[in-house]
């Protein structure tokens, strides 16, 4: 009996799962109308194919093919990993600078092993010298984020955004020039999934999957704080800017200027999401939450008592966690919403911070539900665990050495928290370091690039994928 146009779609998918090509499979079979007796063989193939999606980086296609698999095999069991990979995925997707809604900049559980591994996957360089002015704005550049599987990227002159594939590295598309000057901190976008937000002076625009743009709104009142990148939480993005809070509900094309109040020298920080309520802190350290009325948005605002200068924010526990700088002292402190007052430990030993000083701009990293800081000289770190009475605050050494390399100075401006590991950079590493704050297992380690590279900025996680943004171009590794 020859062969049905369908069995030769199937088999050519086979094949290509054989041959590691699981994407290729996919696009074999995604839509394909198949005889009954067909659709449990091509469900299969399918299955393999998310799986080796999966393992490759491609998560939002994985789940594609997974939903696929259902489509052509309802009774399957499969719709509990499916709602497995959705959460993964969720956990996962780098939304905004810090990672999530709660800028908590890390993802909660890792199955990695002690001491964990690094194997690079691939290195992409860029079409051309990184442009001078990127490099003099560090740390004030857009950050890169995950949109729909691809890295997305501040180009070499800071002026566009560029998406990577997330598994080979190879470009996706370049967004053309969004402005004059290279793009800032507050201009990160913020993704939901399929497009991605960006904030710049006086707009608001829309990027999709193929780096399109789409203004959503012009307004001269929107101009954003300098390290404010925008908060997206149930479908409304949030923009922290210079006297008052943007609030834009894209699909319902509506959007709301609420106005704050603040003292001349304060300002906002970027918003955060703190259970189910958007909160902003100012520099001042006074918390501004965001109510909603029948017909609108309303701000409350509740002042800190202590002096001092508040860093970004930062969700771990579920309590809000800052650092303050005083006169001459230095402190982590959390937002205890029953009192409605903040409950601060001074850092013992400190050295005088200036409120000036440029780490403030960033949120503290959350590393297994504790708030975590680097000291003012950076040999050590504080960690921050909730406790009835307050933060309780915990010192670690933050020396690494591995081999005849060593780490004298680490900052949480530039690591990413994932499970009981910090990963890093550091200044003059042509790599990156891994340290645990784990009691029970201590350790860490330097991995140096291969090829020499000098990262910039915080490294970001998706998946069991680190992605490093360099002088040079974007190194990817794969950590277990």
């Amino acid at each position: 009996m020859p062969a049905t146009n369908e069995d030769n779609v199937i088999e050519r998918a086979t094949a290509e799962v054989a041959c590691g090509r699981a994407r290729r499979a996919y696009e074999i079979l995604e839509g394909v109308t198949l005889a009954s007796q067909d659709r449990a063989r091509a469900a299969g193939v399918l299955l393999e194919a998310a799986s080796g999606m999966r393992r490759n980086g491609l998560l939002q296609l994985a789940i594609q093919a997974l939903e696929e698999s259902l489509r052509l095999k309802p009774e399957s069991d499969m719709k509990v990993l499916l709602a497995a990979w959705r959460r993964q995925l969720r956990e996962a997707r780098w939304s905004m600078a810090r990672k999530d809604a709660e800028r908590s900049s890390g993802r909660p559980g890792t199955n990695m092993s002690s001491p964990p591994t690094f194997s690079p996957v691939w290195s992409a360089r860029f079409s051309e010298d990184m442009h001078p002015e990127v490099v003099q704005a560090l740390p004030n550049i857009a950050l890169p984020v995950v949109l729909s599987d691809g890295i997305v990227i501040s180009g070499p002159t800071g002026r566009t955004l560029v998406s990577l594939e997330v598994d080979s590295g190879a470009q996706r598309w370049e967004s053309p020039p969004l402005q004059d000057q290279p793009l800032g901190y507050f201009s990160t976008p913020a993704c939901d999934g399929s497009s991605a937000y960006v904030v710049l002076e006086g707009t608001l625009i829309k990027l999709d999957v193929t780096g399109g743009c789409i203004g959503v709104l012009q307004d001269e009142r929107l101009r954003p704080v300098s390290y404010g990148p925008p908060l997206l939480a149930g479908g409304r993005i949030v923009v922290a800017l210079q006297g008052n809070v943007l609030v834009c509900d894209v699909a319902q094309e509506w959007h709301q200027f609420l106005e704050i109040g603040l003292p001349d020298g304060d300002f906002l920080r970027p918003p955060i999401l703190c259970g189910q309520e958007i909160v902003l802190i100012s520099a001042r350290g006074t918390v501004h939450h965001v109510a909603a009325n029948a017909d609108e948005l309303t701000v409350i605002a509740k002042p800190a008592r202590e002096s001092g200068c508040w860093s970004a924010p930062s969700v771990a526990a579920g309590e809000i966690h800052c650092e303050r700088v005083g006169a001459d002292t230095r402190a982590l402190c959390a937002w205890d919403s029953d009192t409605e007052e903040w409950r601060c430990r001074e850092l013992v030993g400190e050295s005088f911070c200036n409120p000036g000083c440029r780490h403030l701009n960033f949120s503290p990293v959350v590393c297994d539900g504790k708030a975590v800081i680097s000291s003012h000289a950076g040999d050590s770190w504080y960690v921050a665990s909730k406790t009835p009475m307050g933060p309780q605050i915990q010192t670690r050494n933050a020396s690494v050495v591995s081999g005849p390399l060593s780490i004298g100075a680490v900052s949480h401006v530039c690591m990413v928290a994932l499970g009981r590991t910090m990963v890093g950079i550091s200044d003059g590493l042509k790599g990156f370091y891994w340290l645990n704050l784990d009691n029970h297992t201590p350790g860490g380690g330097i991995v140096p690039f291969n090829n020499g590279w000098a990262p910039l900025v915080q490294p970001i996680a998706y998946g069991d994928l680190l992605f490093f943004y360099c002088r040079e171009g974007v190194q990817c590794y794969r950590i277990t």
